[in-house]
């Protein structure tokens, strides 16, 4: 059989397991990030510069390993984009470009902060990101500012699509929530 005669592989109506799970680990992940981050604002300095920060750094090092992960995987394995209205498709695409681009944004402008910062972060404990350049206030405080815009754009972007997922779910109830829950193949024809 020739390249010519080969039947194209049509992209799946459902996102495979390893996609489904990669989603719902970076969940949480981005939920605890987003919400961790403000409050750093209220925490006494010697403990925002140790282990607050440490474990910041280390989480958000962790998403963005897994949103590489997850953009590769979806390269591999593209599923097709349900049907519905033109806007609504656009803005759906519009929407998971905002996301994927501010969650993996979020985490190099942190890891860039704290690079630049003037006391070390340690991710995890083990990947010391301070030792990689000499502390910069100036490219310190650009890099924070980055990262707090981002992580507002990248609040607004998940706020919009729980948003849309309810609205799928609750009031068109075309169950293409369906496509993304673990146990599930996905949207059936009704």
């Amino acid at each position: 059989m020739t390249v010519e005669s080969m039947p194209l592989q049509q992209p799946a109506t459902s996102y495979n397991g390893t996609a489904k799970w990669l989603h719902w680990i970076v969940v949480p992940g981005v939920f605890m990030l987003l919400l961790g981050g403000p409050v750093f604002h209220f925490m006494p300095e010697a403990e925002k510069v140790t282990r607050a920060a440490s474990g910041h750094a280390g989480l958000g090092t962790l998403i963005l390993i897994l949103m590489l992960v997850r953009l590769y995987w979806r390269s591999r394995y593209p599923v097709a984009a349900p049907v519905m209205p033109r806007w609504q498709a656009r803005l759906s695409l519009l929407v998971h470009r905002v996301l994927y681009a501010c969650v993996l944004l979020q985490p190099i402008f942190g890891i860039l902060m704290a690079m630049t910062s003037p006391y070390d972060v340690v991710a995890f404990g083990l990947f010391n990101y301070s030792a990689l350049m000499a502390a910069d206030e100036t490219w310190h405080q650009v890099f924070h500012i980055c990262h707090r815009i981002n992580g507002a754009l990248l609040a607004l972007a998940v706020v919009l699509h729980i948003a849309a997922v309810i609205y799928h779910q609750l009031i068109m109830r075309d169950r293409l929530l369906n496509r993304m829950l673990p146990q599930s193949s996905g949207v059936k024809d009704q």
